[in-house]
């Protein structure tokens, strides 16, 4: 299953000092929901490509839907201090094959109001 460019722009934004939460439906070649029995996923934010430090989302994976929930805490996301950067999001199935499902930029909505 080839890697889906989903850019975290737009209505996908993250912004910076909110709660952040994406659910994304995994489904084969043909549109059929694949199995996650027994898989992780794991997703990261980075300034660039190599850059330290990263920002990991938590992913819990939903094995009867096929749905896998991405999500920042507002303290996650305040700590974010930059505007752009890249995302992606790998699934280690039960076997231990890594797939990479999704990519793209990522533009973090600077907060404005803060305590």
């Amino acid at each position: 299953m080839p890697a889906q460019v989903l850019n975290l722009v737009g209505e996908y934004k993250v912004e910076q000092g909110a709660d952040y939460i994406l659910e994304v439906t995994v489904n084969d070649t043909v549109g059929v929901p694949y199995s996650l029995v027994g898989a992780s996923a794991a997703a990261q934010i980075r300034e660039t490509i190599d850059a330290v430090p990263k920002i990991e989302f938590v992913c819990v994976v939903d094995e009867a839907t096929s749905v896998i929930t991405l999500s920042l805490t507002a303290v996650v996301t305040a700590g974010i201090d930059y505007t752009e950067g890249f995302w992606d999001c790998e699934l280690t199935e039960a076997d231990g094959v890594v797939t990479r499902l999704l990519y793209g930029d990522v533009d973090i909505s600077p907060e404005v109001t803060r305590a």
